[in-house]
């Protein structure tokens, strides 16, 4: 699985960043639980 998108650098680039996705859907889901209180 290392090597699945060796020749695309730019998705390789993207995968690197899984912390600021992961960050990003917490905040979607935090937004998401505060607006809608039931």
């Amino acid at each position: 699985v290392e090597n699945l998108f060796y020749n695309m650098s730019a998705r390789r680039k993207t995968l690197q960043s899984s912390n600021d996705d992961y960050s990003k859907i917490v905040d979607l889901i935090s937004r998401f639980a505060v607006h809608h209180k039931n």
